[in-house]
């Protein structure tokens, strides 16, 4: 069942926001690398000279920083559904 075109794109304005307010909690070390590769579709050969670090260590930081985006994600979601509460009370 398709959605009323208005629902969908407030939904994904609300995601749009999520992602820009996690990503901005992001050190730039990881934001600069996952924004770069993910969104700008830049090479990891392209990073390293622009971060000027060696491939190896843009790999590194694209793990973690993605690891970091996903875990600022759900605690995101986590606190816009309400369920964060659930989740620390006792």
């Amino acid at each position: 069942r398709a959605r009323p075109w208005h629902v969908v794109r407030r939904t994904a304005r609300s995601r749009a926001r999520q992602l820009y307010r996690a990503l901005a909690q992001m050190t730039e070390k990881y934001r600069a690398v996952v924004v770069l590769h993910d969104l700008e579709e830049m090479s990891v050969a392209e990073l390293a000279q622009v971060v000027g670090a060696g491939e190896l260590t843009v790999r590194s930081r694209l793990r973690d920083g993605r690891k970091q985006l996903a875990k600022l994600l759900l605690a995101e979601e986590l606190q816009a559904t309400g369920a964060a509460d659930e989740l620390t009370t006792p």
